[in-house]
């Protein structure tokens, strides 16, 4: 190749380019490259093992929307107008990554540092193999978590003025092996300023016990209030569901105790009713019983299917009063009174008042065959049916009894089947006239009467006559188709 010395290159310096030192260029320090007449410099140094963009000139492609320059001391811009397109197997970036704009496109992002940005914004899902730190999460969807969420020593739920929510919250505790005492997890209540509530606390806690083969744990939930600053526990819910309301061993699916209060039911207004109910299932009876210290029953109330009652127990074990459920009422028993069993109508029911004779012991109704007989044999009877009422030991009966045949009756004859026996004492006899009586073979202005005979179940008929005074209804007397209609009071045995 020709060398350019002594030769005609150019019409004028200003075509030509030169370097602006003796040698320049030959060394790693840079000269400047200027026109040949040394007018204008451009924005280019050369050295043996560099060429240098100057200052903050650029470096264009194509136009000069799209160059290379540093822009300030130290920074190098990559400037497009439309794109930036680099094609690599791998990019390699030692330093921090500082992005204005979004990355789009990519299909995976690596990252073995830190990732620092003010906001990230993920529009599809996001998969974390590690551990995430986040300071403050805010999450305005639903959170679906297929394991375990592990949480420190607090959660705070907050709760908007007018919001409904409902927070479950399970705490797992890892030292459960802890055999001193019981190991308890407290959710504490604040108000909006983050200043402790001291009205009431929830105590979820567990007791353990071990033995040589294995463990086993006693868990519960307990409420506890607060009075005068000082915690209290007062409703717990034992790992068999059984709750207590005052007691902490619960031996019912509802036990409640106090020393000095009572359960109240209030319905939701002053005017309306207060509901308990109670429910059984098909095979299992619904009982409400009332017992004392030692465990005897006081009231006892029985709900099933078939039959249903009301018993009140007095002490002892001894019903004193059941309610069927068709609405009868039964007494039986003693009712530790004055004398013997009953209820006391007496102004002063106390045993030492002596009132016996206001005792209601015992109702009852019913009928009763009558057979006319002279005591060994008795007549074809064609009506026989009575009826009775007792109240107390008082017995009321009445009939219309008539007869078909004599029989092989003679002599006195009377009315058995009475349905009590008559009191054996001379004041209680009793007895009563006939009120009607038809087929008696009596002589005129004769009458016939009856009464009761002590310790008996029978009636005796008289006869009176004005002249010869009373005497034994004879069977004579009383012809086949005898009838008569009798009704009297007698006190029972």
């Amino acid at each position: 190749m020709a060398k350019l010395e002594g030769q005609s290159i150019a019409s004028s310096y200003d075509q030509l380019l030169h370097v602006d030192t003796e040698g320049g260029g030959n060394t790693t320090t840079h000269v400047s490259v200027k026109d040949g007449n040394n007018d204008t410099t451009f924005a280019l140094t050369l050295a043996t093992d560099a060429v240098m963009i100057t200052s903050t000139n650029r470096l264009e492609f194509g136009d000069d929307g799209t160059y290379i320059h540093q822009s300030a001391d130290g920074v190098l811009d990559l400037v497009s107008d439309t794109e930036i397109e680099i094609n690599a197997t791998t990019i390699d970036i030692n330093g921090a990554v500082a992005m204005d704009g979004a990355i789009t496109g990519a299909t995976d992002i690596t990252l073995s540092g830190e990732l620092d940005a003010a906001t990230l914004d993920i529009s599809g899902n996001a998969d974390i193999d590690g551990t995430t730190n986040l300071d403050i999460v805010d999450i305005d969807g639903a959170v679906d978590m297929a394991s375990t969420l592990s949480i420190g020593d607090a959660v705070t739920i907050t709760k908007d003025t007018d919001a409904e929510f409902v927070a479950s919250i399970l705490v797992n505790q890892s030292d459960a092996a802890d055999t001193t005492g019981i190991i308890s997890q407290r959710f504490d209540l604040e108000d909006t300023g983050g200043n402790a509530v001291d009205s009431g606390k929830i105590l979820v806690g567990k007791e353990a016990s071990f033995t040589a083969t294995g463990s086993t744990q006693d868990s519960y939930m307990a409420l506890h209030t607060s009075l005068n600053g000082t915690l209290a526990e007062k409703v717990r819910i034992d790992s068999s569901g059984n709750v207590g309301i005052g007691v902490t061993d619960p031996g019912a699916v509802c036990e409640i105790k106090s020393a000095d209060q009572n359960l109240w039911l209030s319905s939701t207004s002053d005017t309306g009713n207060p509901i308990l109910k109670f429910l059984q299932n098909d095979t299992q009876r619904a009982y409400i019983q009332y017992t004392d210290n030692s465990g005897d029953e006081f009231l006892q109330f029985v709900c099933q299917e078939d039959p249903s009652y009301m018993r009140f127990i007095p002490g002892g074990g001894v019903v004193a009063m059941s309610i069927a459920s068709g609405g009868d009422v039964t007494f039986a028993g003693d009712l530790i009174m004055a004398d013997g069993k009953g209820i006391d109508f007496s102004a002063d029911a106390s045993p030492a008042s002596g009132m016996t004779a206001e005792i209601l012991d015992d109702y009852e109704t019913g009928t009763w065959d009558a057979v006319v007989t002279d005591g060994s044999n008795p007549m074809t009877m064609s009506s026989d049916a009575g009826y009775y009422t007792k109240v107390g030991n008082l017995v009321h009966v009445s009939g219309h009894f008539e007869t078909s045949s004599l029989g092989s009756a003679s002599g006195a004859i009377r009315i058995t089947g009475l349905p009590f026996t008559i009191a054996n004492n001379g004041a209680a006899y009793s007895g009563g006239g006939a009120a009607l009586g038809q087929g008696f073979a009596i002589s005129a202005g004769h009458a016939v009467s009856c009464y009761g005979l002590v310790n008996n179940t029978y009636i005796k008929l008289q006869v009176w006559d004005a002249t010869t005074g009373i005497s034994d209804m004879q069977a004579s007397e009383w012809t086949a188709d005898g009838a008569i209609i009798i009704g009297f009071s007698y006190r029972a045995a």
